[in-house]
């Protein structure tokens, strides 16, 4: 679609995460790419040898950004090839339906029809309107090269609903790096700005864990720069609490809180924020005997979590209905895909 000023607009785009294009050359097999770069690209090796192209700085090698460039059209070409054969066509179909419902590729489109489709099927990526409990653990990667794919995150998650219904959330976020000292790619401290979307209204009782890295590792602004009007109006004024390094402000409808956590090579790192959600579960009443509770966990695309979910109810509270059907009390899982879970409580 031509555009009046700059010549080409974009109608769509995708965000492949590069575990997908390891499956999707699992399916091709290998692509030589000898005649210019002097590889040959498969499952193997490609996150190995992508990384260490895109670390490449522009002063010394302006093109090194233009192997994935390159290597897209080969990789379809033998995609559309091997799609000729049904079984490798549903062996496709069923890597990229997975990553789709995994978040591994999320997709937005200019034309509003498409993208009401793809909200629909939970493709976009969207922050997601709930009305009850909801966490989003968001983890931006500033400073720490390409260290991400070497970190485990653990959240550990405990919800207490007291007598009166008033409910607490306390979640603990831990990251451990098992990089190694003096690897190009893993070897070096992870600096990230991780925020936690939670339920407008909710009341921050404590945090603690959250660093301030050195203000040298920053540059300063030119005085001339303006600030993103798109931002500005997405994330509003956003407030530092000097004390505790916390980062406050709302987006998306949500409560957002967070801030850096450094992770050192070898090392691990963890924060806890403890927070009252906005409303109460109201049972036992003349004319409300039963009310309901959920939990919405959103995922963000590329994150490998592990989640280990507790929720305490009041001994003399009986949950009538549950969803799923095996819903329990306390559950650890690998948070591949958002998680729901809900209930009905009586007294």
């Amino acid at each position: 679609m031509e555009d009046n000023n700059n010549g080409v607009s974009v109608d769509i785009v995708e965000s492949i995460n590069p575990d997908v294009v390891e499956k999707l050359l699992e399916i091709t097999g290998p692509l030589d790419m000898q005649k210019d770069y002097g590889l040959v690209i498969s499952a193997d090796n490609f996150y190995e040898v992508v990384q260490a192209q895109a670390e490449k700085k522009f002063e010394e090698d302006p093109q090194s950004k233009r192997l994935i460039a390159d290597m897209t059209p080969l990789l379809f070409d033998q995609l559309f090839k091997k799609a000729e054969d049904p079984q490798q066509l549903l062996r496709l179909l069923t890597v990229l339906k997975e990553a789709l419902d995994k978040k591994d590729i999320v997709i937005y489109a200019n034309d509003p029809h498409l993208q009401e489709m793809l909200s629909h099927r939970n493709w976009s990526g969207e922050i997601m309107n709930t009305d009850r409990d909801y966490l989003h653990i968001n983890v931006a990667n500033i400073g720490g090269g390409k260290t991400d794919k070497v970190i485990d995150n653990t959240a550990k998650i405990t919800t207490t609903i007291a007598d009166d219904g008033s409910v607490i959330d306390q979640v603990s976020f831990e990251r451990v790096h098992k990089g190694k000292a003096g690897d190009p790619l893993t070897g070096l401290d992870n600096f990230s700005f991780v925020r936690f979307y939670l339920p407008l209204g909710s009341e921050i009782l404590s945090t603690q864990g959250f660093e301030q890295p050195d203000p040298q590792l920053f540059h300063k602004p030119d005085p001339s720069d303006a600030i993103d009007a798109d931002l500005q109006n997405i994330s509003g004024d956003i407030s530092l609490n000097p004390q505790t390094n916390v980062y406050s402000n709302t987006e998306f409808n949500k409560q957002v809180v967070g801030g850096w956590i450094i992770t050192e090579v070898g090392g691990s790192s963890s924060v806890t924020i403890t927070y009252q959600l906005p409303f109460k579960i109201e049972t036992g009443k003349l004319f409300k005997s039963s009310d309901h509770y959920s939990f919405f966990l959103q995922k963000q695309p590329g994150l490998d979590l592990l989640v280990d979910y507790d929720l305490i109810l009041p001994s003399s509270w009986q949950v009538a209905f549950s969803y799923p059907q095996d819903f329990q009390a306390h559950s650890q899982f690998k948070l591949e895909k958002d998680y729901f879970s809900g209930i009905l409580l009586t007294r």
